[in-house]
């Protein structure tokens, strides 16, 4: 069964800035451009090491709507293509992942509440396959030779299906007990090891493929209460699982993942404070991971190799207010961007996109508004490293009168 594909015209060229090699912010990112067009919601983002990207969204059209997605070269932004039918009423971003060949992938759920995943090698044209029945909340990773998988809930119990390199993907599988589960995540390695979470009866627990095996028995990483998980992991397969946690104040944990290991070390609190977002994780160098939050602030911690959690530190300006969670993306260099959506005060901005960068050897620079200064309500900001110093930041805002559309800014 496949989905039908249909261009829907060019854009623009895009704006790129050259780096100096220790410049921050607004000499490491371009000019926001408009990549959608009006009424896009729901974005998602991936890319490899060479600097290919891959955006993808929902936005209406036909009788319930169409996940649409474009495709970043290291020179250009390819034509927007419409992959196929949503169901919005979902109410997820479609997933995306894209291995070290620049073959990206990108899952949502039809309106026959079917997992559907479309495939864009490089040269090639979109292809889509459907992989499941009664599918919700997909989410897909791949690793540099080309390996991925997908993970999702049916009737909640999460199921799995992998696609080898130049194969086929093979038929779906439960990994979790029936029933209950919900948040489910994924991480795969640049070598092909992979991590699903997911949480049951308020437990987060996981599940760990080793490349070439097959997966191990589930583990609990956390006692009760849990939410909001995320996961990351490094190339080598360093992996770190994060969550909130219940306690009077409010913990953040995280467990650790080592390479080549079949199971999580023990959990561990990262912070111990009022956590009023969802966090978000990053593994770079070495297994160091980058946690960030929203605690009235934007905060950062980071970890040794060992799993041993530094002070948190704050990264939003002083003053500043922030309206949702602050993504944060580090690569195998140690380069490293947060982005979040909030109002700034130099300059004067109301629910502007933000960023801060580090630079491998660096310290982080100050916060950076991207969005533009006639963007209002601009959120959902995705950052994404790629290649050499470069990245992509995409976000949804409104420029009246065109309606809500998918923008984006370069980092070179």
């Amino acid at each position: 069964m496949r989905s039908c594909l249909r261009r829907i015209g060019p854009l623009g060229a895009a704006v790129v800035l050259t780096l100096p090699a220790v410049a921050y912010a607004a000499a490491l990112w371009s000019r926001p451009q408009a990549l959608s067009g009006p009424g896009a919601a729901s974005l998602a983002v991936a890319g490899d090491a060479r600097g290919d990207g891959i955006v993808a969204w929902a936005r209406p059209g036909g009788a319930s709507g169409n996940i649409e997605a474009a495709i970043r070269t290291p020179r250009t932004w390819q034509r927007v293509q419409v992959l196929g039918p949503a169901n919005l009423l979902m109410g997820r971003a479609p997933a995306v992942a894209m291995d070290g060949r620049g073959t990206a992938f990108a899952g949502w759920v039809g309106p026959d509440n079917a997992l559907h995943v479309a495939r864009h090698a490089p040269g090639a044209a979109w292809a889509a396959d459907v992989l499941g029945d009664a599918a919700n909340a997909p989410v897909l990773a791949a690793d540099a030779a080309g390996d991925a998988v997908a993970a999702w809930l049916r009737l909640g119990t999460v199921e799995v299906a992998d696609r080898p390199r130049d194969g086929t993907w093979s038929a779906p599988a439960a990994l979790s007990d029936a029933g209950g589960a919900d948040q489910v995540r994924v991480a795969m390695s640049a070598a092909g090891d992979v991590v699903v979470t997911w949480r049951a009866a308020g437990h987060e627990q996981a599940a760990i493929r080793p490349a070439g095996r097959p997966f191990g028995a589930v583990q609990q990483l956390s006692p009760g209460g849990a939410s909001l998980p995320q996961i990351a992991s490094d190339a080598a397969g360093d992996m770190v699982a994060v969550w909130n946690a219940p306690g009077s104040p409010q913990v953040l944990q995280a467990a650790m993942r080592h390479a080549g290991s079949a199971k999580f070390d023990a959990t561990v609190d990262v912070v111990r404070r009022p956590v009023l977002s969802a966090p978000d994780v990053a593994v770079g160098p070495g297994g160091r991971a980058a946690v960030t939050w929203v605690a009235r602030t934007v905060e950062l911690a980071e970890s040794t190799a060992a799993g041993r959690w530094g002070r948190a530190q704050r990264v939003s300006g002083s003053g500043d207010s922030v309206v949702s969670p602050a993504a944060v993306v580090e690569d195998a260099r140690g380069d490293l961007t947060i982005a979040w959506s909030g109002s700034s005060r130099s300059p004067r901005r109301i629910n502007a996109i933000q960023v801060a960068d580090r630079l491998r050897g660096g310290r982080l620079g100050r916060p950076h508004v991207l969005s533009g200064a006639a963007e209002q309500d601009a959120v959902d900001g995705a950052p994404l490293l790629t290649g050499r110093h470069a990245g992509i930041v995409a976000w949804r805002s409104l420029v009246p009168p065109t309606g809500t559309r998918v923008r984006v800014a370069l980092r070179r």
